[in-house]
């Protein structure tokens, strides 16, 4: 088993230091990926869909949503649906079963290094 560090950041969500620009960042060094969020909307997805897709290229992402407040949209599940079945499952899409779903949660794995990213923001 190989040892991992693990870094916990602070992001404020306002000018450089924000969720988009930093998931961006350490998905070219991320071989394994887990996204648990509560909404998925096509305009979010689309801010990191290409580096998830270079992950998935070469290693596994795996995202899990919900429907709760109806606000995760049906294109972007069935773009996410697409994605999965193009990377013949390295990319994997899950809806959660519990009604009030409401996680946000990132965990970007490589070799020597995890980093988890807690707090409020979806891919909205």
């Amino acid at each position: 088993m190989v040892s991992k560090s693990i870094a916990f950041e602070v992001i404020e969500n306002s000018g450089p230091n924000n969720l988009r620009d930093t998931l961006r960042t350490k998905l070219t060094k991320a071989s394994e990926v887990f996204i648990a969020v509560a909404f998925v909307t096509e305009a979010g997805l689309d801010e990191i869909i290409q580096p998830l897709r270079q992950v998935a290229s070469q290693g596994k992402v795996r995202l899990l949503t919900g429907l709760y407040q109806r606000v995760t949209e049906p294109k972007a599940l069935k773009k996410l649906l697409r994605i999965q079945k193009e990377t013949r499952g390295n990319f994997s899409v899950r809806l959660s079963r519990e009604p009030k779903f409401h996680r946000k949660v990132f965990v970007l794995e490589n070799r020597t290094r995890a980093t988890a990213i807690v707090g409020s923001s979806n891919l909205t």
